[in-house]
């Protein structure tokens, strides 16, 4: 049997600093490219004892690999914190923070909670304050920035984003770009036409990035972006912790 301190570590898109430290840490780093088949093989060849999958949900590939035997024990984290449903995963790591007392019934894993937000960031390296003309935003606004997922932004929350511009006149919510222009456009769309629907001229208090043309911000620039607004916003279904650490103080 191999020593319970062996750390093979497959990842699939990013190569930044992060991943290079991972890299030097691990015994056995590889990239698992190709479609989900081949992903698989590659996985299933290093005779893992343990698979953890960190975001099932967040695209088709990671669904099917959810549901292949790939380890003797496969567990998901909440890098998508939605139960998986999967007969082939046996464990969910999530937080203490964000479940409350019965959230083991919400899956069909066996729930195991970390202390905390169970994820340990470092701090973001000072890059100035951002000029809000290079990101099309106007100086005599208030800005309020939601820096989530735009397919995490649920309907329910669109009738905050217009209670919020009905009680400060010169709020302007600004909104990343979304994985895709379609899911961007269709965001921006459904937005618009829940702020007609009360009135409210949603061109004069909505900035989505890539539905503005020229004044598209890219995610990468998001710390830059969080440096020059007013206020940050949180909504319920989906609490951003993975930018809640990064935002200033």
């Amino acid at each position: 049997m191999r020593s319970l301190s062996r750390l093979d570590v497959f990842y699939r898109q990013w190569h930044d600093e992060l991943t290079r430290d991972v890299e030097r840490a691990c015994d056995t780093f590889a990239q698992a490219m190709g479609n989900a088949g081949a992903v698989a093989k590659t996985v299933r060849e290093a005779r893992l004892d343990v698979v953890v999958l960190p975001d099932v949900g967040m695209s088709a590939k990671s669904v099917l690999l959810a549901n292949l035997r790939l380890a003797r024990a496969q567990c998901a984290a909440w890098g998508h914190p939605v139960s998986t449903g999967s007969e082939c995963v046996e464990y969910f790591i999530s937080c203490e923070a964000m479940e409350p007392e019965d959230a083991q019934a919400h899956y069909s894993e066996k729930l195991i909670t970390l202390p905390g937000i169970g994820v340990r960031y470092r701090p973001a390296e000072a890059t100035g304050v951002g000029d809000r003309a290079q990101f099309g935003l106007p100086s005599d606004r208030h800005v309020y920035l939601c820096p989530q997922s735009l397919c995490k932004i649920h309907p329910d929350n669109d009738a905050l984003f217009i209670q919020l511009v009905d009680r400060d006149p010169r709020a302007l919510i600004v909104f990343f770009d979304g994985q895709s222009t379609g899911q961007t456009i269709a965001f921006a769309k459904r937005l618009e036409q829940a702020m007609r629907a009360r009135s409210v001229p949603p061109r004069q208090h909505i900035q989505v990035p890539a539905a503005d043309g020229p004044r598209a911000v890219p995610r990468r620039d998001d710390r830059a972006r969080r440096d020059d607004r007013h206020v940050a916003l949180e909504r319920g279904q989906h609490r951003w912790t993975r930018f809640r650490p990064r935002c200033p103080s």
